[in-house]
């Protein structure tokens, strides 16, 4: 910075070696402090991995369980195409528990270095830039909609794309449209719905700022408008070559399995849990505060303030839409947005305005003691902040986790030992009947499963099968979401062996998994405290 813009701000001045050492500094901690917050907690085989690891099993293997009906329903259309691409081109060189977990690593320190220099990039802060990043690896950004988290503790095409998005903001803030709109598209073959509601939302804001200052009909800016929408365009023709051609059900139906009876608590504001607006209400309000001391404060960041403040705008406005083209005017193609996933980049710049204030203000005051223009208390200013940070992302992040669980062989539970017997003792063409939150047992015991409800899928027919299994194998619960799969949980200690047997001959079922309470004449080949393994095909004949 120069030292006539240091005259116009003594407030706010303090002594820096160059911006080349501050971002240097900046990129060292995010790679600290993503490596921790990647290893502090991690997990593999849990969570969305029950329907996005067998997908990438697929991927690497086409062999891989020819008779599971979810991975071959999933090849009809899969939005984790992409990624389960990529993964399995990583896995030619290592192997997938290496991959995941080298993936995870790599995601928080680009989250923390994105938002560090996204942080000193707006407010020419070291401090505030240091706690952006504490605050991006900490805090649980939990919003409406549950699906707006930053990071987990295991890699997701959500969270192996977040930092492509969040890349694109920064870009946008420095005035690179095009950049951002590459960076988006790229998103978008991981994961099409963030990528491209990303990209979109990025446009938006592109083009209502050039409104704003009348400069929209230019040449020049009409120009790097178009050029920006290409690759958005060409990524979402890629996606729409995908689907094309697929059967369709009645939009009723559709979105009554998707978003009412699977996905409520994504899909359908009045179904979300009502705690999940208190933290965001509150941040959105702390973030409005930092957002006009930065306009005030930050007179040459004009563009920047105006921008954040119309993506925050747009993406609220979309979530009002989330509303009432989802329950009241109900929309099919707005259903698909479930665009209350974007809550997380608005948690994302307030974090960044509400690290900026910290920041600033910490500096000021110790400027203000004339302290900070020697080297030796900079240098213990800076390591405070980090051993602070590295404290706070180890806190944090273990109290998700506390035990990082790196291959399959680390998840624990009488699951491991029913999927290791099934595993050497049944052949590999079996198909299982288990109980319907046991999505994970489809890779523990390498075995086909006849359904479970976390594995969903997106193409229409597929669903209505997946539905009608479920029913099938467990009754229609009364519920909606996962209080529905609890339901059937419960139905399913109480099933009969005519119930069994009838889904032996539709389905071709070979063993079922259940609970050791549950009445059956039909003979044991296996048995843990909790469950037994029963041979239907045997008793059938």
């Amino acid at each position: 910075m120069s030292h006539a813009t240091f005259a116009h701000t003594p407030r706010f001045a303090w002594v820096m070696t160059g911006t080349r050492l501050a971002q240097l500094q900046i990129a060292l901690f995010a790679l600290a402090a993503g490596l921790l917050a990647g290893v502090v907690g991690y997990q593999f085989g849990v969570g969305d991995q029950i329907e996005e690891l067998p997908i990438v099993l697929r991927a690497i293997d086409p062999t891989y369980l020819p008779g599971d009906f979810f991975l071959s329903a999933s090849a009809a259309f899969n939005p984790r195409l992409f990624f389960a691409a990529f993964i399995a081109f990583l896995a030619r060189w290592a192997s997938v528990e290496i991959v995941f977990f080298v993936l995870t690593v790599l995601v928080h320190v680009a989250l923390a270095g994105v938002s560090g220099l996204a942080a000193h990039d707006l407010f020419k802060s070291r401090a505030a830039a240091f706690i952006a990043m504490v605050f991006v690896l900490t805090i649980p950004a939990h919003a409406p909609g549950s699906a707006a988290l930053l990071i987990k503790s295991h890699l997701t095409p959500a969270v192996n794309a977040t930092p492509l998005v969040l890349l694109a903001i920064w870009a946008l803030l420095r005035r690179k449209i095009v950049l951002s709109a590459l960076l988006a598209a790229t998103a978008a073959m991981l994961h099409p719905l963030l990528g491209l509601e990303g990209g979109g939302v990025i446009l938006l804001a592109f083009v209502f700022h050039a409104v704003y200052d009348g400069t929209l009909f230019q040449r020049r800016i009409l120009l790097r408008l178009f050029i920006a929408a290409l690759p958005l365009a060409i990524v979402m023709g890629v996606w729409w070559f995908q689907v094309r051609g697929l059967e369709r059900i009645p939009d009723e139906q559709f979105i009554n399995i998707l978003a009412y009876f699977r996905n409520p608590h994504h899909y359908v504001p009045s179904l979300f849990n009502p705690w999940g607006f208190v933290p965001f209400v509150i941040a959105l309000i702390v973030g409005f505060a930092a957002w006009r001391w930065h306009r005030r404060e930050m007179y040459d960041k004009r563009y920047q303030s105006n921008i954040i403040a119309l993506l925050i705008s747009s993406i609220l406005s979309m979530c009002v839409a989330g509303y009432v083209f989802v329950e009241l005017i109900p929309v099919r193609i707005v259903v698909m947005a479930q665009i209350f996933r974007m809550l997380s980049v608005v948690y994302w710049l307030l974090f960044l305005l509400l690290a900026g204030y910290a920041g600033r203000h910490l500096e000021r005051r110790y400027q203000a003691q004339r302290i900070m223009k020697q080297r030796f208390v900079r240098l213990s200013w800076l390591t405070l902040l980090s051993v602070t940070g590295f404290v706070l992302i180890i806190v944090g992040n273990s109290l998700r986790d506390p035990v990082p669980q790196i291959t399959l062989a680390d998840l624990e539970g009488e699951i491991q030992d029913v999927a290791a017997f099934a595993r050497l003792n049944t052949s590999e063409d079996a198909v299982f009947l288990t109980p319907p939150d046991w999505g994970a047992f489809r890779y523990l015991a390498e075995r086909p499963i006849l359904v479970d409800f976390k594995s969903f899928v997106f193409s229409d027919a597929a669903m209505v099968a997946w539905q009608q299994r479920l029913f099938d194998a467990y009754g229609e619960p009364q519920s909606l979401g996962f209080a529905a799969q609890d339901e059937m949980v419960e139905q399913y200690h109480h099933i009969d062996d005519t119930r069994l047997l009838m889904l032996h001959e539709t389905y071709r079922i070979d063993y079922a998994v259940l609970f050791r309470s549950t009445p059956t004449a039909l003979s044991s080949v296996y048995e843990t405290p909790s469950y037994k393994i029963v041979r239907l095909e045997s008793s059938a004949s």
